[in-house]
Protein backbone atom coordinates (compact mmCIF):
# COMPACT_ATOMS: atom_id res chain seq x y z
CA UNK A 1 0.00 0.00 0.00
CA UNK A 2 1.12 3.47 -0.52
CA UNK A 3 2.29 5.45 2.33
CA UNK A 4 -0.23 8.87 2.65
CA UNK A 5 1.38 11.88 2.72
CA UNK A 6 -1.05 14.31 4.26
CA UNK A 7 -1.51 17.82 5.95
CA UNK A 8 -4.43 19.71 7.08
CA UNK A 9 -4.82 23.26 6.18
CA UNK A 10 -7.49 26.50 6.18
CA UNK A 11 -9.13 28.27 2.98
CA UNK A 12 -6.70 31.15 4.29
CA UNK A 13 -3.84 29.40 3.40
CA UNK A 14 -4.74 28.11 -0.30
CA UNK A 15 -2.57 30.86 -2.35
CA UNK A 16 0.41 30.22 0.22
CA UNK A 17 -0.11 26.58 -0.32
CA UNK A 18 -0.13 26.58 -4.05
CA UNK A 19 2.80 29.03 -4.06
CA UNK A 20 4.77 27.05 -1.83
CA UNK A 21 3.60 23.41 -2.81
CA UNK A 22 2.21 23.67 -6.41
CA UNK A 23 2.10 19.97 -6.63
CA UNK A 24 -0.13 19.56 -3.03
CA UNK A 25 -3.92 18.31 -4.16
CA UNK A 26 -6.08 20.48 -2.35
CA UNK A 27 -9.21 18.65 -1.00
CA UNK A 28 -12.30 20.62 1.06
CA UNK A 29 -14.00 18.63 3.68
CA UNK A 30 -16.68 21.40 4.42
CA UNK A 31 -19.93 20.61 4.17
CA UNK A 32 -20.55 24.16 2.25
CA UNK A 33 -18.49 25.84 0.26
CA UNK A 34 -18.10 29.24 -1.06
CA UNK A 35 -17.58 29.58 -4.94
CA UNK A 36 -14.39 31.54 -4.50
CA UNK A 37 -13.20 28.55 -3.17
CA UNK A 38 -14.17 25.71 -5.03
CA UNK A 39 -12.17 27.29 -8.14
CA UNK A 40 -9.30 26.96 -6.04
CA UNK A 41 -9.32 23.44 -4.90
CA UNK A 42 -9.03 20.02 -6.70
CA UNK A 43 -11.06 18.20 -4.83
CA UNK A 44 -14.27 18.62 -2.66
CA UNK A 45 -15.14 15.65 -0.26
CA UNK A 46 -18.52 15.82 1.52
CA UNK A 47 -18.11 13.01 2.84
CA UNK A 48 -15.88 14.11 5.97
CA UNK A 49 -18.10 16.74 6.38
CA UNK A 50 -20.10 17.39 9.65
CA UNK A 51 -23.65 16.73 9.38
CA UNK A 52 -25.69 19.58 8.87
CA UNK A 53 -28.11 18.90 11.81
CA UNK A 54 -25.59 18.88 14.41
CA UNK A 55 -23.57 21.29 12.90
CA UNK A 56 -26.25 23.66 13.45
CA UNK A 57 -26.29 22.55 16.81
CA UNK A 58 -23.23 23.13 17.67
CA UNK A 59 -23.19 26.39 16.42
CA UNK A 60 -26.20 27.41 18.24
CA UNK A 61 -25.36 26.44 21.79
CA UNK A 62 -23.36 27.84 24.44
CA UNK A 63 -19.72 27.90 23.46
CA UNK A 64 -17.51 25.74 26.04
CA UNK A 65 -16.19 21.81 26.91
CA UNK A 66 -19.92 20.20 26.72
CA UNK A 67 -20.52 21.20 23.61
CA UNK A 68 -17.46 20.29 21.89
CA UNK A 69 -17.79 16.51 23.81
CA UNK A 70 -21.12 16.43 21.74
CA UNK A 71 -20.14 17.35 19.03
CA UNK A 72 -17.06 14.81 19.03
CA UNK A 73 -19.31 12.21 19.44
CA UNK A 74 -21.76 13.17 16.35
CA UNK A 75 -18.78 13.57 14.15
CA UNK A 76 -17.58 10.00 15.04
CA UNK A 77 -21.06 8.30 15.13
CA UNK A 78 -22.33 9.99 11.87
CA UNK A 79 -19.43 10.71 10.03
CA UNK A 80 -16.37 8.50 11.02
CA UNK A 81 -18.66 5.24 11.68
CA UNK A 82 -17.04 1.70 10.61
CA UNK A 83 -13.96 1.71 8.30
CA UNK A 84 -15.50 5.21 6.05
CA UNK A 85 -12.15 6.92 6.91
CA UNK A 86 -10.31 3.52 4.53
CA UNK A 87 -12.56 4.05 2.14
CA UNK A 88 -12.23 7.87 1.45
CA UNK A 89 -8.60 7.65 2.13
CA UNK A 90 -8.06 5.08 -0.09
CA UNK A 91 -10.22 6.42 -2.61
CA UNK A 92 -8.19 9.60 -2.54
CA UNK A 93 -4.95 7.52 -2.93
CA UNK A 94 -6.29 5.96 -5.94
CA UNK A 95 -7.21 9.12 -7.62
CA UNK A 96 -4.54 10.65 -6.99
CA UNK A 97 -0.99 8.54 -6.86
CA UNK A 98 1.62 9.26 -5.18
CA UNK A 99 0.67 13.01 -4.51
CA UNK A 100 0.62 14.84 -1.12
CA UNK A 101 -2.58 15.16 0.04
CA UNK A 102 -4.36 18.49 1.95
CA UNK A 103 -7.25 18.24 4.02
CA UNK A 104 -9.12 22.10 3.83
CA UNK A 105 -11.81 24.10 5.99
CA UNK A 106 -12.36 27.20 7.49
CA UNK A 107 -11.40 27.12 10.89
CA UNK A 108 -8.18 28.53 11.88
CA UNK A 109 -6.25 25.89 13.30
CA UNK A 110 -6.11 27.15 17.29
CA UNK A 111 -10.12 26.93 17.02
CA UNK A 112 -12.30 23.72 17.59
CA UNK A 113 -12.63 22.26 13.78
CA UNK A 114 -13.63 18.62 12.72
CA UNK A 115 -10.50 18.44 10.09
CA UNK A 116 -8.62 18.03 13.33
CA UNK A 117 -11.11 15.09 14.47
CA UNK A 118 -10.74 13.82 10.82
CA UNK A 119 -6.66 14.00 11.30
CA UNK A 120 -6.33 11.84 14.18
CA UNK A 121 -8.46 9.15 12.84
CA UNK A 122 -6.19 9.12 9.91
CA UNK A 123 -3.41 9.00 12.14
CA UNK A 124 -4.75 6.31 13.94
CA UNK A 125 -6.03 3.91 11.28
CA UNK A 126 -2.99 4.48 8.76
CA UNK A 127 -0.40 4.83 12.12
CA UNK A 128 1.41 8.28 10.24
CA UNK A 129 1.54 12.04 11.23
CA UNK A 130 -1.08 14.41 9.96
CA UNK A 131 0.92 17.61 10.17
CA UNK A 132 -0.88 21.12 10.32
CA UNK A 133 0.53 23.03 7.11
CA UNK A 134 2.99 26.55 8.56
CA UNK A 135 2.21 25.56 12.34
CA UNK A 136 5.15 23.74 12.98
CA UNK A 137 4.72 23.76 17.02
CA UNK A 138 0.65 22.95 16.66
CA UNK A 139 -0.30 20.20 18.74
CA UNK A 140 -3.81 18.98 17.69
CA UNK A 141 -6.02 18.10 20.70
CA UNK A 142 -6.49 14.76 20.63
CA UNK A 143 -10.39 14.57 20.78
CA UNK A 144 -10.64 10.97 20.92
CA UNK A 145 -9.74 11.24 24.65
CA UNK A 146 -12.70 13.11 25.23
CA UNK A 147 -15.18 11.43 27.64
CA UNK A 148 -17.50 8.70 26.45
CA UNK A 149 -20.81 8.01 27.51
CA UNK A 150 -21.58 11.35 29.58
CA UNK A 151 -25.02 12.95 30.07
CA UNK A 152 -25.60 16.71 30.03
CA UNK A 153 -25.98 16.69 33.53
CA UNK A 154 -22.53 14.93 34.10
CA UNK A 155 -20.35 17.74 32.45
Amino acid sequence: MEKIKIFTSYYSNINKIRENYPDFVLISISGGLENNIITLIDDWDKRLAPKKDFFLEYKNSKEGLPREIKYVKEFNDKVLYKDKIKIIINSWLEKYPNKTIVMLCYEHPKDFCHRQIVAKEIETVFNVDVKELFFENYERIDYKMFPKGLDEDEW
